[in-house]
């Protein structure tokens, strides 16, 4: 886990799972240079194993990979919706392709390599959305 350096509201933050440390401490920077809060996983089940822990925050969104070696994306998404129904999700994937059944699964998605504008258009959509919802 590696908590960003700003002090930001807990509203403003997103949380980052994928399995290459690199592109999850990209995706965070790009963040943080937009002004949010943001924490970097690179495992599902040690994300899994912090959404049931009592420190658990919720964050805006939850912005997750695919393609991971240890559970795919959607399966991680699947379990945590059990834990967190109203969670929003963020896939990040290398392939454009995409089901329905997926599409409705995430709610978003981002076309790796993620690009700055596209992050934050989808963060700011997000933020906006949850201010609405609360």
């Amino acid at each position: 886990m590696k908590p960003s350096q700003h002090s930001y509201s807990i509203a403003m933050q997103f949380h980052v799972i994928d399995d290459d440390k690199q592109v999850s401490d990209v995706i965070v920077s790009m963040l943080d240079a937009l002004g949010f809060s943001s924490w970097a996983f690179n495992s599902p089940h040690q994300y899994i194993a912090y959404a049931k822990s009592n420190e658990f925050k919720a964050p805006v969104a939850i912005m997750t990979d695919v393609s991971m070696p240890e559970m795919n994306g959607y399966k991680m998404i699947d379990l945590l919706k059990e834990i967190h129904p109203e969670q929003k999700f963020v896939v990040i994937t290398a392939s454009a392709d995409s089901r329905d059944s997926d599409m409705k699964q995430a709610g978003m998605f981002l076309s790796k390599p993620v690009r700055m504008e596209t992050l934050e258009k989808t963060a700011t959509s997000l933020v906006r959305r949850h201010y609405q919802e609360t």
